[in-house]
């Protein structure tokens, strides 16, 4: 959203590199889906939505695996340094 200049406009994501359009905003109103009139009304288009969804959806799951490796990586270790002590000991 640039600017709320005039009755009506676009929202349009700030990225210079993307310009996507995002969705719809109207002082005057806007009819909803459902029928009804919405004043002021603000609509986001729901492919954007998911692309949300799906982006913290992805972030989450890097986050789960980072953990995974490191516990493996702390597993390795010390089975190795149980290792290092059995032949210190032989």
């Amino acid at each position: 959203m640039r600017g709320l200049e005039g009755q009506e406009g676009k929202l349009i994501c700030p990225n210079p590199a993307c310009g996507a359009k995002l969705g719809n905003w109207s002082w005057i109103g806007l009819k909803c889906s459902c029928g009804r009139w919405t004043t002021p009304a603000f609509q986001q288009q729901q492919q954007h939505q998911l692309t949300l969804y799906q982006q913290q959806q992805q972030h989450q799951q890097q986050q789960q695996q980072q953990q995974q490796q490191q516990q493996q990586q702390q597993q390795q270790q010390r089975v190795l340094y149980t290792l290092d002590r059995y032949i210190s000991r032989a």
